[in-house]
C-alpha cells in the first residue's frame, strides 16, 4: 500500500491534492493538501493577487504541522469552508486575522481572483489499434503527471516505429470526448503486425507497454474514450473474422 505522496501520485487518477490529503491524514506524512478552500485562505493570508498552484503548494508546505499534519490540513480546509468563505468571510472569528495581509490591505473580497476560464482547445488525435498475429492489441501507459496521468491507451500513430511489419487493415468511426479544457477527436485505425512486435516496444519511448486481447482489458485502466475505441475495435475484429472465426 503506497504511503508517501510520491507513491500515491504514481497511482492512476491521483492528483496533487488527493495525494497530499491521503498521505497526511491517513499516514501522518508532513505533506500539504491544497484544495479550493486552502487556496482561498493562503491567497488572503499573503494577499496574493494571482497565485500559482505550485506556489500555493510550496507555501502550504512551510506551514504544515510536522507532528500532526493530517489534523493541520483538515483544520485549514475547515477554516476555508466555514470562516474564510468566498462571500461574507467571518474575519472577526478567524484565528489568522492578525497575520492576514489581505485583511490589512482591504483586499479580502478580491482574493483570490476568479479563475479565468479558457475556451476549450480542439485537437484531433490519430490512434493506432495495433493488433499482433494473436489478435492482441498494444496499449501504452501515459506518464503519471498531466491529463489522464497513469491511465492506459492505444498509442498515437506518430509514436509507432516505422517498420514494414505493420500494415493498415481498416478504419473505425471517430470518437469524440470533451475534457474541461480540451475537445478531443480520436481517429482510430486498425493496424496489423504480422509478427509480435515486443522487441520494438522501446521505440515507443519511455512508455510502459502491454499486449492484451481486446476482450480482456480489465488488467489496465482505460479512459472512457479509449474504452469506446476498444469496443469498436472488438466489433471490427469479430466482423473481420466472419461467421467461422466468431
Amino acid at each position: 500500500m503506497p504511503t508517501t505522496k510520491a507513491e500515491l501520485r504514481s497511482l492512476p487518477g491521483i492528483g496533487e491534492y488527493t495525494a497530499g490529503a491521503v498521505a497526511s491524514i491517513a499516514f501522518s506524512r508532513a505533506e500539504p493538501a491544497v484544495d479550493g478552500n486552502v487556496r482561498r485562505v493562503l491567497s488572503r493570508l499573503d494577499d496574493l493577487e494571482d497565485p500559482r498552484a505550485s506556489a500555493l503548494v510550496d507555501r502550504a508546505a512551510t506551514l504544515v504541522d510536522r507532528a500532526r499534519p493530517g489534523d493541520f490540513n483538515e483544520a485549514l480546509m475547515e477554516l476555508g469552508a466555514t470562516i474564510c468563505r468566498p462571500r461574507g468571510p467571518l474575519c472577526g472569528e478567524c484565528p489568522l486575522a492578525r497575520a492576514c495581509l489581505a485583511l490589512e490591505a482591504g483586499t479580502i473580497a478580491e482574493r483570490p481572483p476568479p479563475r479565468r476560464r479558457r475556451a476549450p482547445r480542439s485537437v484531433t488525435i490519430d490512434v493506432a489499434v495495433l493488433l499482433d498475429a494473436d489478435d492482441r492489441a498494444l496499449f501504452v501507459r501515459r506518464p503519471p503527471d498531466g491529463l489522464l496521468g497513469g491511465l492506459w491507451e492505444f498509442p498515437e500513430r506518430t509514436r509507432l516505429p516505422d517498420t514494414p511489419l505493420v500494415r493498415e487493415a481498416g478504419e473505425l468511426e471517430p470518437v469524440f470526448h470533451a475534457f474541461t479544457h480540451l475537445h478531443a477527436t480520436y481517429r482510430p485505425t486498425i493496424l496489423r503486425a504480422e509478427n509480435p512486435l515486443d522487441q520494438h516496444d522501446p521505440l515507443l519511448g519511455p512508455f510502459e507497454t502491454r499486449w492484451l486481447p481486446l476482450s480482456r482489458t480489465d488488467g489496465v485502466t482505460l479512459p472512457v474514450a479509449q474504452q469506446r475505441i476498444a469496443s469498436a475495435a472488438l466489433a471490427w475484429l469479430g466482423e473481420s473474422r466472419g461467421p467461422q472465426g466468431a
